[in-house]
């Protein structure tokens, strides 16, 4: 085959493809992830990206490109590299044009996830947006095992003042699991496009190495934001996983309950039941709008979904807390409320009959909703009698509030709760 590109023949392009597009539902969820979407521009139909990630105001635009170069020898030489630097070139391309489209846009769009739902959003929603290039190039020897090429991972500014992040396959699918939902690792990728731009890190930072950085030493990093500093995040590139072993340790301890939303969410996707998710049945309260259980469902999900590890980490705390106070009473509720995305969270742990723990989270999230001057509210109920882990017996349901806050609170909920306390 001499110096042929093999990526074709192998189908290696497609398999790279398929394997980001899983890790990035998986970790991010399929609810939010689109494969391939398209636009028209001045009728012709272009490939908006090989992925999506839409959700609320965070839009991850990814381009993948692959390239395999077999040869006699491992030598890489100035042809090869012009190649793969032509294939990153091309993304960026592809990145001008989707976010041309995106900013012209002047309606809603329609795409189709990775579940095959239908789902539209608004282009002017976006304020967090992230351009990924996704790369493996590198150059096959008779013995089959490729030498890597790897580039810096920031490619500097688009016009318009958008930067790219490039990640070698490896890198992203590392990062996925530290970043291991869609609000952190916005956070990270603003993070690291800061200090780039800054130039206040050395350009050749591993993705893995900012992000020890900004979560064991965050008031370095930010420091260094605010004054405009340069910090060094890659003294400990050597081993760097096993020097901050212990804090990882630790991390892994305090957040390993709270992969029990991440559940909750995966099993809320796979579910539709009644006119209020996961098994709840029955009307909506008179100050509630009525709205298809599939559109209910999905604004829960993203809204559980937005939700960063730090948070999920607090919510099944403040469960746990209810369920110990719930062993001496009849029922014990909290609510947690971060003032970001997420609407409050009313959790209530009660003794009552599975029909009554269906009514009693409406009531109690309409109440709770009026106390918190929120317009919607979820509401997760657990029997006190049951472990935190048995998520298929949790009910859940998302109020949208319609009454003005100002006008009276529905009598079952003053009878229930009054006054509300947290």
């Amino acid at each position: 085959m001499g110096k042929a590109d093999i990526s074709k023949s192998y189908k290696y392009g497609e398999a790279i493809e398929d394997l980001v597009a899983e890790a990035t539902s998986h970790y991010f969820f399929e609810d939010f992830v689109f494969k391939s979407p398209a636009y028209y521009k001045k009728n012709l139909k272009k490939e908006a990206a090989d992925l999506l990630v839409v959700s609320g105001s965070i839009l991850i635009v990814i381009q993948i490109k692959t390239r395999l170069i077999k040869k006699e020898n491992t030598l890489v030489s100035e042809i090869d590299l012009g190649r793969f630097d032509k294939a990153l070139e091309k993304n960026q391309r592809q990145f001008r044009a989707m976010y041309e489209w995106i900013e012209s846009s002047d309606s809603k769009i329609e795409a189709k996830n990775i579940l095959n739902e239908t789902v539209e959003f608004d282009p002017k929603s976006f304020s967090d947006v992230h351009l990924v290039s996704i790369y493996d190039f590198g150059v096959l020897p008779p013995e089959n095992e490729p030498q890597t090429i790897k580039y810096r991972p920031y490619a500097g500014p688009m016009e318009g003042g958008l930067g790219i992040l490039n990640l070698h396959i490896q890198d992203y699918l590392t990062i996925l699991k530290f970043c291991d939902n869609l609000s952190d690792f916005n956070a990270w990728a603003k993070v690291s496009l800061a200090l780039f731009e800054l130039n206040a890190v050395d350009t050749k930072s591993e993705p893995l190495e900012i992000w020890v950085t900004l979560t064991f030493y965050k008031e370095k990093v930010f420091r260094a934001l605010d004054s405009n500093t340069r910090i060094s995040v890659n003294d400990a590139s050597e081993n760097l996983l096993e020097k901050e072993k212990d804090k990882l340790i630790e991390l892994d301890h305090i957040e390993k309950d709270s992969f029990i939303i991440d559940d909750l969410i995966r099993l809320l996707s796979g579910r539709q039941s009644g006119d209020i998710s996961h098994g709840t049945s029955g009307k909506m309260p008179k100050d509630c709008k009525s709205e298809p259980t599939q559109v209910n469902e999905r604004k829960m999900i993203q809204a559980l979904a937005s939700l960063n590890r730090n948070q999920r980490v607090d919510l099944i705390a403040l469960l746990k807390r209810k369920q110990r106070e719930a062993t001496c009473k009849e029922v014990s509720y909290g609510i947690a409320h971060w003032q970001d995305q997420c609407p409050p969270i009313l959790v209530i742990v009660s003794r009552v009959t599975e029909t009554e723990m269906e009514e009693t989270i409406k009531v109690l999230g309409l109440s709770a909703a009026h106390h918190t001057n929120s317009k919607s509210i979820i509401s997760i109920g657990l029997h006190t009698d049951l472990e935190i882990r048995d998520i298929e017996k949790i009910k859940c349901c998302r109020l949208e509030v319609v009454t003005d806050f100002d006008s009276r609170i529905s009598e079952a909920a003053k009878q229930v709760f009054e006054p509300f306390s947290i």
